[in-house]
């Protein structure tokens, strides 16, 4: 099912957007609820979100960030968090 959304040579050549991975998590039977963009999602739904994908076991939260601000160059992860000052 990998190729439902690109070509399976173009995705392992080129790599995908955001876009086209929640496109094929939910052509493998995921439900996904995707954001694109900064002002579709305040910092308190994402802090709603962020609980509860840690509350359940079959839940993931997944983010793609423009890392060239942080000097990033590579993966990283998103970060950790402290309930305690959420």
């Amino acid at each position: 099912m990998l190729d439902c959304c690109e070509p399976l040579d173009k995705v392992k050549a080129q790599s995908i957007t955001f876009g086209k991975f929640a496109c094929l998590a939910h052509c493998s039977g995921a439900d996904v609820q995707p954001f694109f963009r900064a002002n579709q999602i305040t910092v308190d739904d994402l802090r709603r979100h962020l609980i509860r994908c840690t509350s359940y076991r079959n839940c993931h939260l997944i983010a793609s960030y423009h890392r060239k601000p942080f000097k990033q160059a590579s993966i990283s992860q998103l970060g950790l968090s402290n309930s305690s000052k959420m």
